[in-house]
């Protein structure tokens, strides 16, 4: 945008100084002019005529030259994230007049409150960061666009459109039997959207960048933080007092 502005800039100054130039030449002194002559009609008109369109011309170059950057004045893609809400919903299961979650989620809403289609969005995950205790281990992030659900990997998004994808699913320590008849207890399970991969339930920290590619406009980053104790809770009421989310744009 800064280069479009300083080259319309220099084309007016340009523009300007080449008609002070031809009405008050550098050295009128120096030739014999005739200031008396006056212009007819037809000669009037025609420097008229020639002024516009000289004007036409150097709109005719910006236009050409700077039409993406033009668009964005008036046609833009603002894309906008945040969360359905700021805890974990469950999804509950009743067996015999009892309730209990069967796993807990969090959803994000990617909105688009521009004028204009966000196409081709694709979104990556670029860290992952998990902190226990004094320890901070970065965990390798998958080279390849995340699956929307909707259209593969590649999305749009229309003006004033948003999607809801699920960003965090946690699900129950389960009891397993072994072969020798012990039981084996297999820990409750934490996945973030984009990692095929879930993770055992530790006390600790999760951090992840995501970023949103679009052919639009301009590429867009978020931070989802999952701190969790580790302990699982069959409701809703107790298990937000031990994992909070936080999602923050960058």
């Amino acid at each position: 945008m800064k280069k479009l502005v300083y080259f319309t800039l220099g084309l007016v100054f340009l523009f300007i100084g080449y008609i002070l130039g031809v009405r008050y030449p550098l050295f009128w002194s120096a030739v014999s002019i005739n200031t008396s002559t006056e212009l007819t009609l037809s000669e009037y008109y025609g420097l008229i005529v020639n002024i516009f369109i000289a004007a036409g011309t150097i709109l005719a170059v910006i236009v050409a030259l700077f039409i993406d950057e033009i668009k964005t004045l008036y046609r833009k893609v603002d894309i906008v994230f945040e969360l359905d809400k700021n805890h974990i919903t469950e999804e509950t299961i009743t067996i015999k007049k009892s309730v209990k979650a069967v796993s807990y989620r969090n959803h994000i809403i990617i909105k688009n409150n521009g004028n204009m289609n966000a196409q081709n969005c694709e979104i990556y995950i670029d860290e992952i960061e998990h902190r226990k205790q004094d320890v901070c281990r970065t965990i390798p992030s998958p080279n390849l666009p995340i699956s929307w659900g909707y259209n593969g990997s590649g999305n749009y998004i229309p003006p004033q459109g948003k999607r809801i994808i699920e960003l965090l699913n946690i699900t129950p320590p389960q009891t397993m039997s072994t072969p020798d008849g012990l039981k084996d207890v297999v820990p409750a399970k934490i996945k973030f959207w984009g990692l095929d991969d879930a993770f055992d339930a530790q006390n600790s920290e999760w951090i992840l960048t995501y970023s949103l590619y679009t052919t639009s406009s301009r590429p867009k980053r978020f931070q989802y933080k999952v701190k969790w104790d580790g302990i699982w809770e069959d409701r809703e009421t107790e298990m937000v007092q031990r994992l909070t989310v936080e999602l923050k744009a960058l």
